[in-house]
């Protein structure tokens, strides 16, 4: 034990207090601070994300400075061109059997033009004496304006003489062997070259005034026309429109090559889409010979004239083969591939753009030898006289008519002629292939028709799909249409000039229409694209309207099973319709919309049918309707 003095328990105690004293004060400290902090608001808490967030955003940054190191680097050449094989492997396998199918459409065109060009030179003398008294007619109407006007002795010998030659237009006849038939031809000759005399001397006449020379001028033209058709009588070796036809024939061009899947496996993508852009091409201009062999049908036009009535306008695709090549050329790194990625997608996509347009053309050119194939072996003369009643029955000025038969024929064919049907049909009594009499098909007049204006406005229900067991009944408007235009018209209801629409529906296209009559553009053509039309009620109006103008409205309709329906066409001011391809009806009178303007019994096949209507106006104001009803309904 050790002693100790009081002194040292003193001291010892002492340095106790000022331990404790010390540690109090440490202790006093660090309160304060934390206090401190936490009045600041600065504690641990909330101190750690001030310090995370900036190496989050640093390691951002650099994964970003990383991605875009990458993205421009520069890849090996062996590395490019091994991703362009990879990528331009997949694009050749799907653009090969686009190519191919526009090889195959190119021959099936090339066969169906010089189908109709063989059916323009076995033209019958029937059809140039109905154009020579189209002709005839037509100059007599202008010489009558041109008279009614004027009053004076010139425009007056004009009329008269034009009326002399119309006459005797209306009683030429058909049969060569008929010993009028030549007297007659003379005649009219005769009477034409007098005509021209006349004309001439107007125009040679100094003292004549501006008007009569321009009056005499524009009858002269008409007459030079009518010309050329009179010599058309001497025989074939001298119808100009028979020599066209068997020049164009001589002109066709090479068949096109049918390249095999495995020939064009080996070609680059840019050269499979110069090649595709090559066949659409050509396929247009094979389109173009057979809508003008078809018109001249129609209208019972020269090739010439009809050609010139047509307002074409050749496929515009741009030069990405080219720039496919360059930018081939070029890459680098991997945004350029990136490109060429995207390039080549764009690529294969206006590549099957040009085979569904040139699909259209095709079946377009097969609706146009329907025709024919339902007349099987008839004579020239006796299918020129079946396309005449077609024409003749489709015209506005029929008000009732049964297409059905017709048109069943034409979208079945001979074999299922009598299939089952909502209508009544004639059994084919002529074999396999040929129908006995023309007549089982032909368009005709028919009575009892009945369209109620106020109960059908009041009850008509929209409608673009159609079913026998459906419980809704009576009269159905067409309300849904994809819609274009306006072309210009010149304030003519004929139906003569024909626009892209009625060459190719292609509903990515843009055409220049009519000129714009105010804002800034006056004076430019107006840029058409078609437009979703759905009217909600009967009348559907064209998006645009303008004066003088043309519209075309495009839409389908699915029926479950083939039927026959009723058709109610009605339009302010005419209208034409085809239903498949094939002219039902015709109206080129200036009238206002009237629901019951006319009506046709017409065929619908099993599944989606294609419309196309034309509408033109005069006035400012327009628009069409379309109703269909089935023709049991009372």
């Amino acid at each position: 034990m050790t002693n100790t003095t009081i002194a040292d328990e003193i001291k010892s105690q002492h340095r106790g207090g000022w331990f404790i004293l010390i540690s109090l004060g440490i202790h006093l400290l660090i309160v304060g601070a934390m206090w401190q902090f936490e009045f600041l608001g600065v504690t641990k808490l909330d101190t750690q994300p001030m310090e995370e967030q900036p190496l989050r955003e640093i390691a951002i940054e650099r994964l970003k400075e990383k991605k875009e190191r990458q993205r421009t680097q520069q890849l090996p050449e062996e590395h490019v061109q091994k991703l362009v094989k990879e990528e331009e492997k997949h694009s050749v396998r799907d653009m090969v059997k686009m190519v191919q199918e526009l090889q195959e459409q190119n021959q099936e065109l090339e066969e169906i033009r010089e189908t109709k060009l063989k059916e323009i030179t076995e033209e019958p003398r029937e059809a140039v004496l109905d154009r020579i008294r189209q002709k005839t007619n037509e100059l007599m109407k202008r010489a009558v304006e041109i008279n009614k006007y004027k009053k004076d002795k010139t425009s007056n010998e004009f009329r008269q003489q034009a009326v002399k030659m119309n006459t005797t237009a209306r009683m030429m006849v058909a049969d060569e062997q008929d010993p009028r038939a030549e007297e007659r031809d003379e005649w009219i000759k005769n009477q034409t070259q007098e005509f021209k005399d006349m004309a001439n001397a107007v125009l040679e006449d100094k003292d004549a005034k501006r008007d009569e020379k321009r009056h005499a001028e524009e009858l002269l033209e008409m007459s030079n026309a009518l010309d050329e058709d009179l010599k058309s009588l001497e025989g074939q070796d001298q119808n100009s429109n028979i020599q066209q036809a068997q020049q164009m024939l001589a002109d066709a061009p090479q068949p096109t090559e049918q390249m095999s899947p495995e020939q064009l496996a080996q070609m680059p993508p840019e050269d499979l889409y110069d090649r595709a852009k090559a066949l659409e091409e050509k396929a247009d201009q094979t389109f173009t010979d057979i809508k003008t062999a078809e018109l001249s049908q129609q209208q019972n036009a020269t090739l010439q004239e009809a050609r010139q009535n047509l307002s074409h306008t050749p496929p515009q695709r741009p030069e990405m083969g080219k720039q496919l090549a360059e930018q081939k050329d070029t890459l680098k790194t991997r945004e350029d591939l990136k490109t060429f990625r995207k390039q080549l997608q764009d690529t294969v996509k206006k590549v099957d753009e040009m085979k569904v347009a040139t699909a259209d053309k095709v079946s377009q050119a097969q609706g146009m030898t329907k025709l024919s194939k339902a007349l099987g072996n008839q004579s020239p003369q006796q299918q020129y006289r079946a396309r005449a009643m077609m024409n003749k029955f489709a015209s506005g000025s029929q008000a009732n008519v049964d297409m059905s038969s017709i048109m069943r024929q034409m979208a079945m064919g001979m074999a299922t002629s009598t299939s089952a049907g909502m209508g009544d049909h004639r059994e084919t009594e002529g074999g396999a292939g040929t129908y006995s009499d023309p007549d089982d098909i032909a368009p005709k007049n028919i009575k009892g028709i009945n369209i109620p204006s106020s109960k059908v406005m009041a009850q008509a229900l929209p409608g673009q799909k159609f079913s026998k067991d459906s419980a809704r009944h009576g009269w159905l408007y067409l309300d849904t249409w994809y819609i274009i235009g306006p072309w210009e018209n010149h304030g003519k209801l004929d139906h003569r000039d024909i626009f892209p629409p009625e060459l190719s529906i292609d509903f990515d296209a843009e055409y220049l229409g009519k000129k714009q009559t105010r804002g800034p553009d006056k004076g430019q053509p107006m840029k058409l694209k078609w437009q979703f039309t759905q009217s909600g009620r009967i009348q559907v109006v064209p998006p645009n309207e303008r004066s003088n103008a043309v519209y075309y409205a495009y839409t389908e309709v699915h029926f479950d099973q083939n039927t026959d329906m009723l058709l109610a066409v009605a339009s302010d001011d005419s209208s034409k319709l085809w239903i498949n391809d094939l002219v039902v009806w015709d109206d080129k009178t200036h009238s206002d919309w009237r629901i019951g303007e006319g009506s046709r019994k017409v065929f619908f096949k099993k599944g989606y049918n294609k419309l196309l209507l034309r509408l033109e106006n005069r006035g400012s104001e327009t628009e069409f309707s379309v109703l269909i009803c089935p023709p049991t309904f009372k």
